[in-house]
Order: C-alpha cells, then structure tokens, then sequence
C-alpha cells in the first residue's frame, strides 16, 4: 500500500510540472509550458523590438488566434527573465483581422454576437502594446474609426506600419494562420 501511495504521489508531482503554464505579462492569455532544459533559449540581456503581423480571425466565435499567439510570444519572452522594460511590442492587423478591433456594439451588428477578443486586447495593452489597425482594410471593409477600440492606433496601411517599424529594428512575425 505504501509503495503505491509512493508512486501516486510520484506521478502527482510529474504530472503537475507537465502541466505547468503561465502568463506572467499577459495576464490570462498565451499560457507557456516550463522548458526544464533547453539548447536554445532567449537572452534576458537583450532587447526585443517585435512586430506581430496579424491578418486572419478565421472565427469570429473565438478569441483571435494571432492574438493569442502574439500574447504568448509576450510571455515566453517575460518566463525566460525579458524584463517588460526591454520589449517593445506592435500588433499590426488588418484584412479580416480588423474586425478583432472593433467595439463591441459594431462586432454586435456585424456578427450578431459579443466580441470575444475585448478582455484579450485590454490584457495586451495593459501589458503596454501597441496595437495598430490597417487605414487601407478601414476604408476598403468599412470600418469607422469611432467604432475602434480605445488605444487603437491607425496607421496608413499594414505595409507602411510593417517597413517602418523595420526601419526602426523591428523583427516580423507573422500570426501562424497565414
């Protein structure tokens, strides 16, 4: 009896480091699982100018998986000791993608339901974000500027923001559904 208590509580603890996730700069979103050992890893010494190019929200039922990503991005890089202080991060969006960005009175009208990106967004931007909206997907899909966000920045298009912000040392990630 006590050997098997013994490996209950064994596979307990392996089991509870498995499963360890956090989210230490983007509160609830963009869990990251404990790497005990790793060849390659982020140099907390560094600091990181990142681009997070999002253009796809393929369901408009759930959170956007771009954003999502970039949350995750976020903390990995917080989880290996990158303090806040030395990221820089801009959300760029744009084709459909937009529509993360908008109110949730316009996502009402639009898709009939409540947009389930707002907690994510104000997550990422109280994590001190910039997130910027395509003018060219704004004018080409309809999007009124009053029906954005707060702290949404626009910017002339995607590609302008992207080469600018590359200009300046920006690295470019794209989402993963594109």
């Amino acid at each position: 009896m006590r050997n098997w208590l013994l490996l209950f509580g064994l596979m307990l603890v392996l089991s509870s480091k498995a499963q360890f996730n956090a989210t230490p700069l983007v509160k609830g979103f963009g869990q990251v699982l404990e790497v005990p050992s790793v060849d390659y890893g982020i140099d907390p010494k560094l600091h990181y100018k990142l681009v997070i190019d999002v253009m796809q929200s393929p369901n408009p039922d759930s959170v956007n998986e771009g954003l999502l990503n970039g949350a995750r991005i976020m903390n990995l890089h917080a989880a290996a000791g990158v303090s806040p202080k030395k990221m820089q991060v801009v959300f760029v969006l744009h084709n459909v993608a937009a529509f993360t960005l908008i109110n949730n009175e316009a996502y009402k009208k639009k898709y009939g339901k409540d947009n389930p990106n707002l907690p994510l967004i104000k997550a990422i931007q109280d994590a001190g974000v910039r997130v910027t909206i395509c003018g060219q997907t704004m004018q080409r899909r309809g999007i009124a500027r009053e029906s954005l966000l707060p702290n949404v920045q626009v910017g002339l298009s995607a590609l302008t923001t992207i080469s600018t912000l590359q200009q300046q040392g920006y690295t470019i990630l794209k989402s993963p559904s594109q």
